[in-house]
């Protein structure tokens, strides 16, 4: 990080510290403070915001919408790194299960961590955080659906899951299908690029048989009518052609989500350039990788308006052009699990950012978060110590991030 979060953000009472740990109920730390997760975060999504950013030039707020959780780790990270100025101001919108478990806590520490971004220059104040199930976004007559139509369109849309996009059935409801699809067709209001993200389980537990086959049925039909798929997907993975009733690959079941994303891109005409994929272990870390990390840029159709006001017909995409990028992007998958194992400095950057993070929101203690690691982040949750601790340089050489 350009600036060390700590030195950015209040704690969330009010009170900046650097090095202190309030008396508060204790955290626990989670998978998603592992290196791993803040090296997507800066060198995947921060990377094609700043792309987004430079290439748009806009000073009209950038519109994001997430799924943030209660330290609002992400929109902390984006703000203190894009957003540090006044002009172009970071307007997002969250949808988050606040308290919803009966954890009162949860609600106000995602109360406090909203104050504390609403304090920053780069953050425009009309940026909201609701009680909100994503899926619900699917279903018209819901608020969820409401507010989510209108706060859009969005210029960055990051759909950051714990478990499966596909896990349910497409036929229950609320369904997760219907949401992502109506978050696309929302975004053909959308007249200029913008970044999808998704964060999703996709080994066989967390991947339904229904959408196994839906995934399954639009990658056999490209390979059936579109021949420079065809020969792509043979060329990185030979012998790998789904069939319907035999186990599948974790590579064709990220081939499958990204065609249903490219589809669905298409469908509202625009083109897909898929940016970065990304894999790595939640459930077994000797096993192989579970979860999948996508970022997408999605580009309507950008002639001047009074060309297509005058009656021109929208340009049609190429699905076929688009689908072709697929199987050597999932191929060419980054493993940031084994990176984070042999690159060291890379991993220390992202150690040290984390800890910058958590220290902010007043909620932790970085000397227990190096523990933790050091430890070798177990699956356990380790809790942070309520009293205040001298902040470690950097974690033990060696420790696994």
């Amino acid at each position: 990080m350009n600036t060390p979060a700590h030195d950015l953000f209040a704690g969330d009472d009010g009170e900046t510290r650097r090095f202190g740990f309030r008396s508060a109920p204790r955290q626990k730390f989670a998978p998603w403070h592992k290196a791993r997760k803040q090296f997507i975060r800066s060198e995947h999504w921060g990377a094609e915001i700043q792309n987004l950013l430079m290439d748009t030039g806009s000073s009209s707020p950038i519109k994001y919408f997430g799924l943030p959780g209660n330290d609002m780790l992400d929109l902390r990270y984006f703000v203190s790194e894009y957003f540090p100025a006044r002009t172009p101001k970071l307007r997002f919108l969250a949808f988050d299960r606040l308290g919803r478990q009966g954890n009162s806590w949860d609600s106000a520490s995602a109360t406090g961590s909203l104050a504390a971004l609403r304090r920053m220059d780069g953050v425009d104040n009309r940026s909201e955080v609701f009680d909100e199930e994503l899926a619900l976004i699917g279903e018209p007559d819901s608020l969820a659906s409401e507010r989510f139509n209108a706060a859009g369109p969005f210029d960055i849309v990051n759909i950051d899951l714990t478990d499966g996009v596909a896990k349910s059935s497409n036929e229950s409801a609320p369904s997760m299908y219907a949401a992502i699809a109506h978050i696309f067709d929302l975004q053909r209001r959308q007249k200029r690029p913008w970044l999808f993200f998704l964060t999703t389980r996709y080994d066989s537990m967390n991947v339904h048989r229904d959408a196994r086959n839906h995934f399954g049925s639009i990658i056999l039909k490209n390979l059936d009518q579109c021949a420079s798929f065809a020969h792509a997907y043979d060329r990185c993975f030979p012998d790998q052609r789904p069939a319907f009733g035999t186990p599948w690959s974790t590579d064709a079941t990220a081939v499958g989500i990204c065609k249903w994303l490219v589809d669905l891109a298409v469908n509202i005409g625009c083109e897909v350039a898929i940016r970065w994929v990304a894999k790595y272990r939640v459930q077994d870390s000797a096993g192989e990788p579970d979860m999948l990390s996508l970022v997408i840029r999605v580009t309507p159709d950008l002639r001047p308006t009074g060309v297509r006001a005058i009656g021109v017909l929208p340009l049609k995409v190429d699905e076929c052009l688009q689908a072709k990028q697929i199987p050597g992007a999932v191929k060419d998958s980054l493993d940031v699990d084994k990176l984070m194992q042999v690159d060291e400095p890379a991993r220390d950057r992202a150690l040290a950012d984390t800890a910058d993070l958590l220290v902010a929101t007043g909620r932790y203690s970085a000397d227990e978060y190096f523990r933790w690691i050091a430890d070798g982040a177990p699956s356990r949750q380790v809790e942070a110590p309520q009293q205040r601790q001298p902040v470690s340089e950097l974690a033990p050489r060696g420790a696994p991030g």
